[in-house]
C-alpha cells in the first residue's frame, strides 16, 4: 500500500528532523491481505484451516493436547493433536490458563485510514500532548489515503481524535471513519513453553516496544518454533525440557533487542517537550543525521539506540541504569 520512504520527525515546537534514506526501510501492506496469503501457503503446505472459529480451552495430558473450540459461536469443535502452538495475539486466556501469564505491560494503539493526502513525507510526532509514552505518525498511501495512528498508555481512541482534530480538523465531515484499537504487548512473557505447548509472536510478547511492531519478530519466532517443533516430532519427546530450546534460541536472538528498545521508549516518556524539540535540533547541528543513515534500521533498534545513548545530551535522565545491556 506504500512505502516508508522519506521520513521526518516533529516536535511539538515545530522543529523537523527529516531523513530521506537511500531506499524505502519498510513496506506498508494491506494486513488481511498479507494473512490471506499467508493461509494460502499455509494450505498449500497441507494446514487444515478452520475460520470463524474461536478456541476457548486446551487441555493437556499424556495422549496429547485437546482443544475445544466453537465454530460460528455455535458449532463445537474438538481436535487432537501432539502439540499446540499458541499464536493467538493480545489474547491470553489460554496461555494464563496453562499458567504461562501474560505480558506485564501495554500500551494502546489507535489507527485509521483517512480519505487524503495529508503529508507526502512520513511523519512521526513526538508530542506529549497526544502521547507522554510514545508518538503518533502519519503515513502517506499509494491509494490516496494516509494512515493516521498513535501509541499511548491509556484512551488511544481519544488521543488519536484529538491528533486528528490539530492535523485534519475536516476529518469529521469525511464521513464514518473506523479507528481501530488494540493493545499493544510492551514485554515478553515470563516463559514462552509449557508440556506440549509453545508460544509465538504477540501471544508470547514478541512485540518491538518503540514502534509497537510485531510481524518480523513473531516470523523470526515462528522459524525457531518450527526448528524445535521437528525436533521434538524426531524423538517422539514433547516434554517441557525438549521444547525449551525454543525459548532459549529467541531469546538469544531477541531478548535484549526488545530490552534496549523498552528502556529507550521508557526513556522518552520521561523526556519533556522542549527538551525533545532541543534534542531534534542538536541531532540536525551535530552531524547524527550521518550516524542515523548509517545505523538505522527498521527491524533492528539496539546498534542505533546504543550510538545515540553516547551521543545525545541526555544527562540527568538516569541513562546508565536505563541503559544497562
Amino acid at each position: 500500500m506504500g512505502t516508508l520512504g522519506r521520513m521526518k520527525a516533529i516536535s511539538r515546537y515545530g522543529t523537523e528532523l527529516p531523513y530521506t534514506p537511500p531506499q524505502p526501510i519498510a513496506y506498508i501492506v494491506d494486513k488481511g491481505v498479507f494473512n490471506s496469503a499467508l493461509a494460502t501457503q499455509a494450505r498449500d503446505a497441507g494446514a487444515l484451516l478452520h475460520t470463524s472459529t474461536r478456541a476457548y480451552d486446551l487441555v493437556i495430558d499424556d495422549a496429547g493436547v485437546h482443544l475445544q473450540a466453537l465454530v460460528g459461536g455455535e458449532q463445537p469443535l474438538r481436535v487432537h493433536a501432539q502439540l499446540a502452538v499458541l499464536a493467538c495475539g493480545v489474547h491470553y486466556h489460554l496461555t494464563k490458563a496453562l499458567g504461562l501469564g501474560s505480558p506485564c505491560e501495554f500500551l494502546q494503539g489507535a489507527q485509521a485510514e483517512v480519505p487524503q493526502t495529508l503529508t507526502e513525507w512520513t511523519e512521526v510526532h513526538l508530542n506529549k500532548t497526544f502521547s507522554r509514552e510514545a508518538f503518533a505518525w502519519l503515513v502517506p498511501l499509494q491509494s490516496g489515503y494516509t494512515r493516521v495512528g498513535l501509541m499511548c498508555a491509556r484512551n488511544a481512541r481519544g488521543a488519536l481524535q484529538r491528533f486528528l482534530d490539530t492535523i485534519a480538523p475536516q476529518w469529521r465531515e469525511w464521513g464514518d471513519i473506523q479507528i481501530a484499537t488494540k493493545p499493544i504487548a510492551q514485554m515478553p512473557l515470563r516463559q514462552s513453553y509449557a508440556e506440549r505447548v509453545l508460544v509465538i509472536g504477540e501471544a508470547a510478547g514478541q512485540v518491538k516496544a518503540t514502534t509497537g511492531g510485531g510481524i518480523y519478530y513473531g516470523l523470526l519466532a515462528a522459524r525457531l518454533a518450527a526448528d524445535t517443533i521437528s525436533q521434538a516430532f524426531a524423538t517422539g519427546c514433547f516434554a517441557a525440557p525438549t521444547l525449551q530450546g525454543y525459548e532459549r534460541a529467541w531469546r538469544s536472538l531477541l531478548a535484549d533487542e526488545l530490552a534496549l528498545g523498552l528502556s529507550f521508549r521508557k526513556l522518552y516518556s520521561w523526556i519533556g517537550d522542549r527538551r525533545m524539540d532541543g534534542i531534534l535540533r542538536y541531532i540536525a547541528r551535530d552531524g547524527l543525521k550521518d550516524l542515523i543513515r548509517h545505523k538505522a534500521n527498521f527491524d533492528w533498534h539496539r546498534e542505533l539506540i546504543v550510538e545515540l545513548r553516547k551521543r545525545l545530551p541526555l544527562g540527568g535522565l538516569g541513562v546508565r541504569t536505563l541503559f544497562s545491556l
